[in-house]
């Protein structure tokens, strides 16, 4: 998938969908993110069919017709989705594509196809069976596509998903982690939404074993830690200043504890959260880890840009 030359959350806006009521709890986020252009693919792909036989073995139904009452089926749902979204939006643009094969695959192919700029889709679905309700479909997703993906957790969307009155920032003061602030700059001046900024820090021993944490002198432990918090503290302080030179409202924070926990906790109703896939430590900011707990976590919307990780470096010679 070909990502666009500066990621942007907008349209072509591609919505996979399974048929699950799970995957419609998006719909309420498309015409914030589609605007201006007011593009969107909704998207269902139906699994490769097999027959249909007895108990005795005698075909009840042939591949074929399977496939055309499923093709049938996904029709009807993908109607029925964009007759909702023209009654919620009237402007958008709707484009209906079914494809048969890997669902993730096809999200792929659609999106370069399409030239989509995001893909929105619900972190639950059907086919949701990792824990923590961590759609398979949703992981593939969000680990290879160098476009933005926007992730809503079912049950816990805003009562009205159109006012965002916040985007929260995960910021580690990487170059990695700053690739999300022109994004959201874009995307807040055209929501008005306020913008605050999150760093974290956490307890570098924490990641150590027992005995050797403890081997460490409190008081350099302190310095350390104060350290991190000054230097955290300038770099969300460089990042909203600029945001406010913008001409946008913005706020910042500085954060200890655990990442994806103290991430999640600065967020409440009406916000959505965005972080990048890799940050400052390929160790602890990196999708599986920080990123991925907060995607299968957050109650609340998460954006996420998929950013390469450090690559070690090689010998010297």
């Amino acid at each position: 998938m070909q990502a666009p030359n500066t990621p942007t959350i907008g349209s072509p806006l591609l919505i996979p969908f399974d048929g699950s009521a799970n995957a419609e709890v998006v719909l309420p986020y498309v015409s914030l993110l589609a605007a201006p252009e007011q593009q969107v693919i909704l998207l269902q792909v139906i699994p490769t069919t097999q027959s249909v036989t007895s108990p005795l073995g005698d075909v009840m139904l042939s591949a074929e017709e399977v496939h055309r009452a499923a093709e049938e089926a996904a029709r009807q749902d993908l109607a029925r989705i964009a007759a909702r979204l023209a009654t919620m939006a009237p402007d958008l643009h709707i484009e209906q594509v079914i494809e048969t094969g890997d669902p993730w695959e096809w999200i792929a192919k659609v999106a370069t196809r399409s030239q989509a700029h995001t893909i929105l889709l619900a972190s639950q679905g059907a086919s949701a069976a990792a824990p923590g309700g961590f759609g398979s479909v949703v992981g593939h997703v969000v680990r290879t596509a160098p476009v933005p993906v926007m992730v809503v957790k079912p049950g816990n969307e805003a009562a009205d998903a159109k006012i965002v009155a916040r985007l929260v920032v995960a910021h580690d003061g990487s170059d990695r982690a700053a690739q999300v602030l022109p994004m959201i700059q874009a995307l807040a001046k055209r929501l008005g939404a306020h913008v605050h900024i999150v760093a974290v820090v956490e307890d570098e021993e924490s990641a150590l074993p027992a005995n050797a944490a403890a081997g460490i002198d409190p008081h350099v432990r302190e310095e350390a830690r104060a350290d991190h918090l000054n230097a955290a503290r300038s770099r969300v302080e460089a990042a909203g200043a600029g945001l406010m030179r913008e001409g946008l409202s913005a706020s910042w924070q500085v954060l200890s504890g655990p990442a994806a926990a103290a991430i999640i906790e600065a967020s409440a109703a009406h916000d959505v959260l965005a972080i990048t896939s890799h940050g400052q430590s390929a160790s602890r900011w990196m999708l599986g880890s920080v990123a991925e707990r907060v995607i299968r976590e957050s109650p609340v919307p998460v954006i996420l840009l998929r950013t390469p990780p450090e690559t070690p470096p090689g010998p010297t010679v």
